[in-house]
């Protein structure tokens, strides 16, 4: 029930079969969180988010809890990713010619990315043309 004693429509509740894996605003090297959302029947969903070029990370993450509404988040720290899909300079340390992803550093509020492993196989999934590299 909602406070007004309304019921709660089923087809109103998000499920976590509703929510992007990856979503990055700006790919050029900025801010990112990992995260697990949990919706109301206990289904998991581990999700990145990488911010624009100036946000910071708890506006990232207030930008996913306004996304997700009514799902738990457990926030597994972050730190800086860049991604080019295509080719270009994707790389925070070097120049390549080959699409890339570089995730690196720790986030100052919420800790190195504790889910490295599961960040690495999320990535490579929804970028399988990329190879994906740790820096730290």
């Amino acid at each position: 029930m909602f406070p007004n004693n309304t019921p709660v429509q089923e087809d109103t509740i998000m499920k976590t079969s509703e929510i992007k894996k990856v979503v990055i605003l700006d790919e050029l090297g900025h801010k990112y969180i990992v995260a697990t959302l949990t919706d109301s029947d206990e289904n998991e969903i581990f999700v990145l988010r990488g911010g624009e070029a100036d946000q910071d990370h708890p506006s990232i993450l207030k930008d996913l809890k306004a996304e997700i509404s009514d799902l738990n988040v457990t926030i597994h720290g972050g730190g800086r990713i860049s991604v080019d899909t295509v080719g270009r300079t994707c790389s925070l340390t070097e120049t390549t010619a080959e699409p890339y992803i570089m995730i690196s550093g720790t986030s100052g509020n919420f800790g190195s990315n504790r889910k490295e492993e599961e960040t690495l196989s999320l990535l490579k999934e929804t970028y399988p043309q990329c190879s994906v590299e740790v820096s730290y």
